[in-house]
């Protein structure tokens, strides 16, 4: 459950798009898309993991049936869910699954998957906050034709006095994500074009500066402090099924020393939740 909200799997149940665009995509795939997750974070969170958020990030294998190996392009996988290696030059971890994927991405196959992937690692990873868009925005987008990228619409809203204030940061993050479509299918040309899936990350983070495709920006995440810390705040969240405030700073410290001295063991953070002023004391 906290897996299926952190990433935002519980969208999955309802999530459509456009099959006169995205052809392969088919509303019989979303019960197979969330078991995949769901087994992936019961591999690595359950008994038998490690509970690394590395290995939530970068493992370069999933659980996948016949219908999802079709549907990745993968070979080797029988009718019913079993563990599955995945090419590591191309996915690895939860972010490269075709269930977040699909959620974090456009209803079709337009221009701004890229945004709402970036704004994601932003926000969901990172614990920053993107305020939000001026109402007429849309508005404001530059022009585009069927040979436009999404990189190359990207630039131009950017140039924008308006937009580019925020864009300049989600942006380049979700270009790391420019080699899977709207619909987490792997792609090395789109509208004619070679993918560009190289980017950077401008956060005021311990990751901050370039990356070459997701392989790379996966490899960032998962090592990052400043990761292991926001997966603190957002178990802290999830456990006392609110938002912290400035009182809770000395329990989301017991999380973040408990998850560092772990390794970055995720299972830590239930053990350490019941050690908090949080869990053990009531504000009158």
């Amino acid at each position: 459950n906290f897996g299926e909200q952190l990433f935002d799997l519980d969208q999955l149940p309802t999530l459509d798009k456009d099959a006169t665009q995205l052809p392969k995509w088919s509303p019989d795939l979303r019960p197979a898309l969330l078991e995949e997750s769901d087994r992936f974070l019961q591999a690595v969170l359950g008994p038998d993991g490690d509970g690394k958020i590395s290995t939530l990030l970068t493992a370069p294998y999933s659980y996948l049936n016949g219908a999802l190996a079709s549907y990745y392009g993968v070979k080797g996988a029988g009718t019913d869910f079993a563990k599955v290696s995945l090419d590591p030059a191309q996915r690895g971890g939860m972010l490269t699954q075709g269930g977040f994927l699909s959620v974090h991405a456009t209803p079709d196959n337009g221009l701004t998957s890229l945004v709402f992937r970036g704004k994601y690692v932003y926000e969901g990873l990172l614990c920053n906050a993107i305020p939000d868009p001026p109402p007429n925005a849309q508005d404001m987008n530059p022009p585009f034709d069927p040979t436009t990228t999404p990189r190359e619409w990207s630039a131009a809203r950017m140039a924008l006095p308006v937009c580019g204030s925020c864009h300049k940061i989600m942006d380049p993050i979700g270009y790391g994500f420019e080699n899977f479509d709207p619909i987490g299918q792997y792609r090395t040309v789109d509208r004619g074009k070679p993918v560009d899936a190289s980017g950077g990350i401008t956060a005021g983070s311990d990751i901050d500066g370039a990356f070459n495709g997701f392989a790379e920006l996966g490899k960032k995440l998962a090592g990052s402090k400043d990761v292991a810390g926001c997966m603190a705040t957002q178990w802290f969240r999830f456990a006392a099924g609110r938002l912290e405030s400035p009182q809770d700073s000395c329990s989301l410290g017991t999380l973040r020393k408990a998850l560092d001295a772990s390794g970055g063991d995720l299972r830590e953070l239930l053990v350490a939740y019941t050690q908090t002023d949080a869990f053990l004391f009531r504000s009158k």
